[in-house]
């Protein structure tokens, strides 16, 4: 009797294979895709900051007295400068002209779509990181766009012997921080950073970090040692069993409330003195926005042979429109549990 395999492997029966890919990799831009979206008509892109002067309580002039003092202000010019990244695509012309499984993996449509979510990928990271600014130089050193550690400089909690960094009006850039020993995450300084921002004038909305921290955060506020209680909503009769809470979504303070978020594509800065070094961003999203010179394209570069090159960039440049709206917790160790 002639059996399955005997006329599969005699190539009788085609192969069954579901003509499909199942790529779960994170797309959700959870900071970039937030904020304003605005034009850059130039890879350098400015704005100005401004502050009120201090308020004087004491602040009083006789009736018919002549106006002395200058109380003239004038804003802080801040810049960024648009990164463009690239992925290429290089397709042979027999490839491209094959049927293949999935959502035709061989075809350039296919791979552009591709590869435009992961440009959007790097500058979601970039802009969560402690990038510093870099100005282009001719065709040889590329334009770099701040990060959000980076600007921050105001409002910021950081391990011993960090420092902040920050647009520096004499060159021109914006400063990576410098790295400070790696501690536990402290509700204490978030609160710390809560507080100056209020001070300032801010009103953070969201909590922005990595997977791991989001963990550690959310099992603290569980804890007897949380400075916040846990609220149960009881399950509705007819329901089924009760459901297990275990996360945090909202963290309120006496500073308001502020979206918890678990950013799945930030990245961890580089390790420091054996520890893994993560950061936790504190966001007024209404001050940051992303400047574009243009989204994602791609350029086609010519044949070589039997084959087509495309390059996909885009460009575009994180604002900081005011970095004192906003706040860092720096240099966590990320595998340690958080603490009051």
């Amino acid at each position: 009797m002639a059996t399955f395999q005997e006329f599969y492997d005699a190539g009788n029966i085609p192969e069954d294979v579901i003509r499909a890919f199942y790529d779960i990799s994170p797309t959700d831009i959870r900071f970039t895709g937030e904020i304003e979206q605005m034009a850059a008509d130039s890879v350098k892109k400015e704005w100005f900051e401004h502050v009120l002067n201090a308020p004087d309580k004491d602040n009083a002039v006789p009736d018919g007295a002549d106006a002395s003092g200058d109380d003239t202000t004038q804003g802080d010019r801040i810049w960024n400068y648009c990164q463009m990244p690239d992925r290429n695509i290089s397709l042979g012309d027999q490839a491209e002209a094959s049927d293949s499984f999935g959502p035709n993996i061989t075809k350039f449509e296919t791979q552009l779509e591709y590869r435009t979510k992961e440009l959007y990928r790097d500058f979601e990271a970039s802009a969560l990181s402690e990038n510093a600014s870099v100005i282009p130089v001719g065709n040889t050193v590329a334009a770099k766009s701040a990060g959000f550690f980076a600007f921050c400089k105001t409002n910021t909690q950081f391990g011993a012997g960090g420092a902040d960094g920050g647009f520096n009006s004499g060159t021109g850039l914006v400063d990576a921080p410098t790295p400070g020993t790696t501690e536990a995450l402290s509700e204490g300084k978030i609160l710390t950073v809560l507080e100056d921002i209020e001070t300032e004038g801010g009103d953070p909305n969201q909590f922005q970090m990595i997977p791991k921290l989001k963990r550690k955060f959310s099992n603290f506020m569980f804890t007897s040692s949380a400075r916040i209680g846990a609220i149960y909503t009881p399950t509705p009769g007819g329901q089924g069993g009760a459901t297990a809470v275990g996360s945090i979504q909202m963290y309120e303070s006496d500073f308001g409330a502020a979206e918890v978020i678990s950013n799945r594509i930030m990245q961890p800065e580089n390790s420091t003195g054996g520890s893994e070094r993560t950061n936790f961003a504190i966001i007024d999203t209404q001050y940051w926005a992303v400047a574009s010179q243009w989204d994602p394209r791609a350029k086609r570069l010519g044949p070589t042979g039997t084959g087509e090159n495309w390059q996909v960039t885009h460009s575009k440049a994180l604002c900081a429109l005011n970095e004192r709206s906003s706040g860092a917790v720096r240099d966590i160790d990320y595998t340690l549990d958080m603490v009051a």
